[in-house]
């Protein structure tokens, strides 16, 4: 007879409609860089970024051209329980690319429980308007302690 725990795992992809293209471009983005750093024995380095938003960004509009990558960092401290998720990715005009990735702050990289940056990746694929909205919170906790969202508006690539 099985064991049941009685808990609940949500399915991601119900906040976040289309995920198995995001999951494919993620993986595609990533392969070389990691085999690259595997070899090295060192950690895969991030995709640089084209446009980076931070917290005063928020509610804002932002504009990309195809194939440009953009980078939405924001502060927290997952140590408290409180994490940064992909709550919304509305439109077609960006995937992610992979989850929202914690750094610790180096000014204090040795102490325990110290907050950082969160650093979520998105590639503009086609043009289009999008929303990208981020939700702080606890997974147990049904309404989140604070969001960022903003309106991304994709422009044809930049030709040569």
């Amino acid at each position: 007879m099985p064991l049941s725990l009685g808990l609940a795992v949500p399915d991601c992809r119900a906040s976040v409609s289309g995920s198995a293209p995001l999951i494919k471009e993620a993986a595609k983005a990533s392969k070389p860089a990691k085999k690259k750093a595997a070899k090295a024995g060192k950690k895969a380095p991030a995709l640089k970024a084209d446009v980076t938003v931070g917290p005063d960004s928020n509610g804002k509009q932002v504009s990309l051209r195809v194939g440009q990558v953009l980078a939405v960092k924001l502060p927290g401290n997952p140590t408290t329980g409180f994490a940064w998720k992909l709550a919304e990715l509305e439109g077609g005009a960006l995937v992610a690319l992979g989850d929202p990735a914690f750094e610790r702050s180096p000014a204090k990289a040795k102490a325990v429980g110290v907050g950082g940056t969160t650093t979520a990746r998105f590639r503009a694929v086609e043009e289009g308007t999008c929303v990208v909205r981020l939700d702080y919170g606890r997974p147990w906790e049904k309404e989140p302690e604070r969001a960022f969202a903003v309106t991304i508006e994709v422009r044809p690539a930049k030709k040569d």
